[in-house]
């Protein structure tokens, strides 16, 4: 224990742990939005991912407004999701209601700052004392409050705790900053196809068109076993792509040179990556092979992300798309210099984004340390 912090429990640092108000919420209803279990996605507060019920007052829920510094913990969820906690930090002067299924708590200032216990949260310590609490059903686990206020807390002096937000929030602000950087690559590629070669489904530039199965030959990797895979890179191992990109790493390879593989089955059918190197695809992965001459593998890629070829998928439960069905696809066919031209600019934004994802690595390196310098 480091020298002038002591182990409190849970229950001792919060003057307050209750559920939220138990509202009904209706899709396509207004009024004054409602936190409910989907707000916490991604471990950040989603305004985007409130519901509503049509409530146009507050007077009834007066008690259950959301005030900045309040933590929302997510008691009711899958395993992986139980204790998952964010911060509410009030934006303007919006009115938020705490629904039901989060438990919201309440600081005991003198005892904690709710950005410290927020990153506490975030520690396998932490993690480790709730998957002990939880109770496990079917299709979803719980932990009790009584049983949340058990947890223990190593609570330093608040001025320290000060200086641990401080370079904690720091750290992952940078963090934050490189991985918008990388979004706004991703949107200047995608503004430079656009600009070159317009709507491909349209074709609005009036490009020569292909069919492709003239243009690539398609074909669905092959079935593994779940065992067959290990979760990190090693030597010997191949990157193993399933239809939402890369599953794990493997023993074998199928594949050698640079490829756009198409998804065709599940929640992300019609996803489309881009391989390179010496890979194995599973049998969700339709990779296109043999691509001719007069097209370029990462224009080509390009042009099928931006086809939208969920809209050729079949089926409600596990939607697919047929092989038969993406070959008689016709593709815009611009001249294979314009194609190149294209890819050099692309080249380009990937040595950038390497950069920035080195950079990104090194920092949460940095960040897991301070991590375990504080917390364990």
């Amino acid at each position: 224990m480091k020298q002038g912090w002591e182990i409190k429990k849970l229950g001792e640092c919060f003057e307050y742990i209750k559920n939220g108000a138990n509202i009904k919420q209706e899709r396509g209803a207004g009024g004054i939005p409602i936190t409910r279990i989907e707000t916490l996605s991604g471990g950040v507060f989603n305004r985007d991912r409130l519901g509503y019920a049509d409530i146009e007052t507050i007077d009834n829920y007066q008690s259950y407004v959301m005030e900045s510094g309040d933590l929302l913990l997510s008691h009711i969820n899958s395993k992986a999701y139980i204790g998952r906690v964010v911060v509410y930090e009030k934006d303007g002067d919006e009115t938020i209601i705490h629904g039901m299924n989060l438990l919201r708590l309440k600081v005991t200032s003198e005892i904690i700052s709710p950005f410290y216990f927020y990153h506490y949260s975030q520690t396998h310590k932490f993690k480790s004392q709730i998957a002990n609490r939880r109770k496990d059903a079917v299709n979803q686990s719980s932990i009790s409050v009584t049983d949340l206020k058990t947890i223990d807390v190593p609570i330093p002096p608040l001025a320290e705790q000060e200086k641990i937000v401080a370079e904690l929030d720091c750290l992952s602000g940078v963090i934050e900053k490189k991985k918008q950087q990388l979004k706004e690559l991703d949107a200047l590629a995608e503004s430079i196809f656009y600009t070159m070669f317009g709507d491909p489904i349209t074709n609005e530039k009036g490009w020569e068109e292909v069919l492709l199965k003239n243009a690539a030959v398609l074909k669905a990797g092959k079935s593994i076993k779940a065992n067959e895979l290990s979760g990190i890179p090693n030597e010997g191992l191949f990157p193993c792509y399933g239809g939402n990109g890369i599953r794990g790493y493997i023993n074998k390879k199928s594949h050698n040179g640079s490829f756009p593989i198409i998804g065709r089955q599940g929640a992300l059918c019609g996803n489309v990556v881009f391989a390179q190197g010496e890979f194995y695809a599973t049998e969700h992965a339709v990779v296109c092979n043999n691509i001719i001459d007069d097209i370029n593998p990462m224009w080509m890629y390009y042009t099928l992300r931006f086809n939208n070829l969920n809209r050729f998928a079949q089926g409600v439960a596990q939607p697919g798309i047929s092989v038969n069905i993406i070959n008689e696809m016709s593709l815009i066919f611009p001249p294979l210099a314009l194609q190149q031209e294209f890819a050099d600019k692309i080249e380009a934004i990937e040595k950038q984004k390497e950069l920035i994802k080195q950079s990104i690595k090194e920092i949460e390196e940095l960040f897991n340390s301070r991590m375990d310098y504080y917390f364990n």
